[in-house]
């Protein structure tokens, strides 16, 4: 009984404490990272949902992003520095509206099946600013029975972990230019966080 008043007492005080940040500087690996713990998950027959977007270069360059939905497979356009008619801008990039729409679609009814695990690649500067996956990230940072995963960058991961009230001690930091055994050691680490929380739910 008395564990049972502690780990609520830490739901209130950690709000969050059911999402993972994965962090790291822009064009890091994290998605890469992101992805070997999707694969490690899957392969020990966890249902996994949610979105990662994959990044593309020209002239050296990341011009445009797609994203590939989890739980269908489906890659779909998600942004580019080219104009697009019916895109929004932000900063340097056109994003896909109905890309965006779709996919949040999914997340959610993805819900109904109820998945170890959410994935959401990334929670950034436009989510802060109540833009992108915000209204998303508010709806599943109340679902605390469902273990998560969100990537983010070093330049704003505080005020993500802040905004969310996600603890210190599970923020996952991807070193800049990190090489493939610090990688797999990283993707490890996370990997074994995510199963003891999948395991307590």
């Amino acid at each position: 009984m008395w564990k049972r008043k502690q780990s609520d007492s830490r739901a209130a005080a950690d709000p969050g404490s059911h999402i993972a940040l994965l962090t790291g500087r822009v064009q890091g690996g994290k998605t890469t990272i992101a992805w070997e713990v999707v694969e490690a998950l899957t392969g020990k027959g966890l249902r996994v949902a949610g979105f990662l977007s994959e990044g593309s270069f020209r002239d050296g360059e990341r011009d445009s992003f797609t994203l590939r939905e989890l739980t269908s497979g489906a890659v779909m356009p998600l942004a580019s520095v080219d104009f697009r008619e019916g895109w929004s801008r932000y900063r340097r990039f056109y994003f896909n509206p109905a890309t965006m729409e779709q996919a949040e679609n999914m997340v959610l009814a993805s819900l109904e099946e109820r998945p170890a695990l959410i994935v959401i690649d990334e929670a950034g500067p436009m989510e802060l600013e109540g833009l992108g996956w915000y209204g998303l990230l508010e709806e599943l940072s109340r679902m605390k029975s469902i273990p998560q995963l969100w990537v983010t960058r070093d330049g704003v991961v505080e005020q993500v972990r802040e905004k969310w009230g996600i603890p210190e001690e599970i923020v996952f930091r991807a070193g800049f230019r990190m090489d493939r055994r610090a990688r797999e050691q990283l993707a490890g680490s996370l990997v074994e966080h995510l199963m003891k929380r999948i395991a307590a739910e």
